[in-house]
């Protein structure tokens, strides 16, 4: 009897301590007010294997495709990709750009996610690490979903939060970009491996920097191909409040969505890549003006 009381008593504390670890994985990882979170092999991983059909079908059914009457068939079309920002929707954020579609034969794409805490760095990777790849997926299977031909080279438009998410999208997978619109970002990955810091050189990391990009994405930084892409980094003139943005960034592209729109725009410049930098009247928030240089922007060949 003794003996097995001694038995269950063992495999007792062994069950406990599986829970124990787990839960100290969990509050470890993420932590009651982020919620839960991959740790950085695990997301490496993750991004290693391709989207499933079951997600890519779950994207396309919460995206918003436009694709405008009577385009020609004789010629592919450009794809518009519009990323919206913290809260909104595909739909709500492309609903100002049909007009323009219709007028210029563009098909636009406005895929939905819901985005974490973008200010906490990890919740911040974590979403890149996981969405990024999936509008890879989008891309890729687009001209199927449209029913037409689509032009080699997005045009890809992102405000806020879908302003980061454009930006690393082009980093990421610079070869399907033509053009990129970024407005208003919050933080900004630098096309930079390495910083100068407090007089010394320290590595980028994702999502500061491009360091250990195949770490997340199986794919280094290709810097000859990010030139070819054209960029419309813009802001608005009085979003100058360093409490709206994670301090954690600061040291690195400064304290201010302006600050930080010029710091992307020179390292933009240092490498040579064509860039044109925009402050627009206003605080944060999309405007008519906005819309209309990204159009413009958009437009060009």
């Amino acid at each position: 009897m003794a003996r097995l009381m001694r038995r269950w008593l063992m495999r007792l504390l062994f069950v406990f301590a599986i829970a124990a670890g787990a839960l100290f994985a969990f509050t470890m990882v993420g932590g009651a007010s982020h919620g839960w979170e991959l740790p950085a092999a695990s997301i490496s991983a993750q991004a290693a294997f391709p989207i499933s059909n079951e997600v890519l079908e779950k994207d396309w059914s919460q995206a918003y495709l436009y694709v405008p009457k009577d385009l020609p068939n004789d010629r592919p079309a450009r794809l518009v990709i519009a990323l919206h920002g913290m809260g909104g929707n595909g739909k709500n954020f492309c609903v100002n750009l049909t007009r323009r579609a219709d007028q210029e034969g563009w098909i636009l794409l406005g895929p939905t996610f819901t985005y974490h805490d973008w200010k906490v760095v990890s919740s911040l990777r974590q979403d890149d690490v996981n969405y990024l790849p999936r509008i890879k997926g989008m891309v890729d299977s687009a001209a199927v979903r449209a029913g037409h031909s689509i032009m080699k080279g997005v045009y890809i438009y992102g405000f806020s939060r879908g302003a980061q998410m454009a930006l690393r999208f082009s980093l990421v997978y610079p070869e399907l970009v033509k053009r990129a619109a970024v407005f208003s970002g919050g933080t900004y990955t630098l096309p930079m491996a390495e910083s100068p810091l407090e007089g010394a050189k320290v590595p980028l990391d994702f999502p500061f920097g491009v360091a250990d990009l195949s770490h997340y994405f199986g794919r280094d930084f290709n810097v000859t191909k990010f030139r070819s892409v054209k960029f419309l980094v813009g802001v608005g003139a009085n979003d100058d409040q360093p409490d709206d943005v994670p301090a954690v960034w600061t040291p690195y592209i400064g304290a201010t969505r302006i600050e930080r729109a010029r710091t992307l725009f020179q390292a933009l410049e240092r490498l040579d890549v064509k860039a044109e930098l925009l402050l627009i009247p206003g605080v944060h928030q999309e405007t008519g003006e906005m819309r209309s240089k990204v159009l413009a922007f958009f437009a060009q060949p």
